[in-house]
């Protein structure tokens, strides 16, 4: 049969660019950020962005990034400027309908604005707009983003700023204190063990290690929630690679550190975020909850009711389907007994190849629809085939009961009927989801429908040499 195929989609373009958040102090002390505006054609053309250049080489090192981005901003202000350090603050993906767009983000501050004359005429119009400006000005989404990931960079640091000062300030009222005498660990007159000067200092070390997750594991230990595990991934610039190994000693204890290969896709581009976002998935595997800066500090509360809520809550919806397809997998396991009490009871011709097929490839299948593909898909399959073996095994257990029941039993046929039904029902069920948009696999889908026509054809077959041919026989 000549079935309607899906339209082949056009691949994304995947385009990456370059993109410099250049601030300064204005005449009130607010922040003012440089933007420029785009050519007149093309893309977003007439809209306001941050100084940009295209990306032409993937392979482009970071050396070379700061040199073009330098010229580029230069280039924009009509010379060299006071410019403090460019420095690279992450990347920000946004995707258009056909492009898949990088924007590899700097940021600089302009210490001196003095003297600085901004580029006119010909070139593409510039000026200096704070953030409310910027947020009414014609600037696209993803220069939105371009700004966000800015303000996070710049709270984290401030975050950081904050905290080493306080650390300082502590440390100074400590130095001013009498310094206390350490004694050797020993044991005493009351049998109990003095502190060590070696474990005067691994034991604020490792508290200051446990403090890194800000306490949460202690609080989710209090509330019960002993099965949350913990991820930190590293990020894939040399840099962090270099600190790859006392970030791992530094990582509280049995939280695995992922380091990133400088060849693959960069993880948090994949999953939309930052490297200091948070990420909280469920026991599906699926993405609850993603809280950015300034919000994914550890100690923070949004953190650990996030995680509760995950933990206590079924947000997926696909868990529970999971669960359901596992028992129905496990029936079929019980199933198998069918042929044990032929054998036992010697009736080896109920043996036949349709028995031994159905009940040996049904295993298999679920096994495979359990552990890759469990839920609502899977799920209507199993709900049919539940009912139809109800009745059947209401058949079963009535014929049971002996001879006398027999007279009620005229419907043995219809049993047949009632699976090839439900055959039929999961064929058109399968081969919808062939041309729609589902996110079921298509190749389960293929599998499921060939797998449905075999039954249908051995069923078909034994209904006709069953019910039609004894009876043409016997005419």
């Amino acid at each position: 049969m000549n079935f309607p195929r899906k339209p082949v989609k056009k691949q994304p373009r995947v385009e990456r660019t370059l993109t410099c958040v250049l601030d300064r102090r204005g005449v009130g002390g607010e922040a003012e950020y440089l933007i420029v505006q785009r050519p007149s054609t093309g893309l977003l053309a007439m809209m306001w962005e941050f100084p940009s250049l295209p990306l032409e080489e993937r392979d482009f090192s970071e050396s070379k990034q700061k040199e073009a981005v330098l010229a580029q901003v230069q280039s924009v202000l009509g010379g060299p400027g006071s410019l403090g350090a460019l420095q690279h603050i992450g990347e920000v993906l946004h995707i258009f309908t056909h492009i898949h767009q990088t924007y590899v983000v700097y940021r600089c501050s302009l210490s001196d604005p003095t003297g600085v004359e901004l580029r006119e005429g010909e070139a593409p119009t510039t000026r200096w707009v704070t953030k409310a400006v910027f947020q009414q000005a014609a600037v696209s989404t993803a220069m939105k983003k371009v700004l966000k990931l800015y303000e996070s960079k710049e709270s984290h640091e401030e975050e950081c700023r904050k905290s080493w000062k306080r650390k300082r300030d502590s440390g100074s009222k400590d130095r001013k204190r009498k310094p206390q005498k350490i004694k050797v660990e020993q044991e005493t007159s009351t049998g109990k063990k003095q502190l060590s000067l070696h474990n005067f200092f691994q034991r604020p070390m490792k508290q200051a290690i446990d403090n890194g997750l800000g306490g949460l594991r202690a609080k989710l230990s209090r509330r019960g929630l002993s099965e949350v595990g913990f991820l930190i991934v590293n990020e894939k610039e040399p840099q962090a690679r270099a600190m790859y190994w006392e970030l791992k000693r530094r990582a509280p204890k049995g939280v695995p550190v992922y380091q990133q290969d400088p060849l693959q896709q960069d993880v948090w581009e994949t999953l939309g975020g930052e490297k200091d976002d948070f990420l909280i998935y469920d026991r599906c595997g699926k993405l609850t909850f993603h809280i950015p800066l300034p919000y994914s500090f550890l100690h923070r509360p949004y953190i650990e009711a996030a995680v509760l809520a995950t933990y206590h809550k079924d947000i997926c919806g696909n868990c529970s389907m999971a669960s359901v397809c596992w028992w129905f997998f496990f029936s079929k396991v019980i199933e198998l007994l069918d042929t044990v009490f032929f054998l036992l009871r010697k009736k080896n011709n109920q043996i036949t190849f349709l028995h031994v097929y159905h009940h040996a490839t049904m295993i298999f299948n679920w096994w495979a629809g359990v552990k890759y593909v469990a839920g609502g898909q899977s799920f209507f399959i199993g709900m049919l085939n539940s009912f139809v073996h109800i009745v059947m095994y209401l058949y079963y257990g009535l014929a049971a009961l002996g001879p006398r029941m027999q007279r009620y039993l005229w419907w043995k046929r219809y049993l047949t009927i009632l699976q090839l039904l439900q055959f039929f029902g999961i064929a058109a069920h399968t081969s919808y989801n062939l041309f729609t948009d589902c996110a079921f696999p298509d190749g389960f889908n293929l599998v499921v429908f060939l797998y449905i026509v075999s039954l249908i054809l051995l069923f078909s077959s034994f209904y006709h040499q069953t019910y039609i041919s004894r009876k043409t026989k016997q005419t």
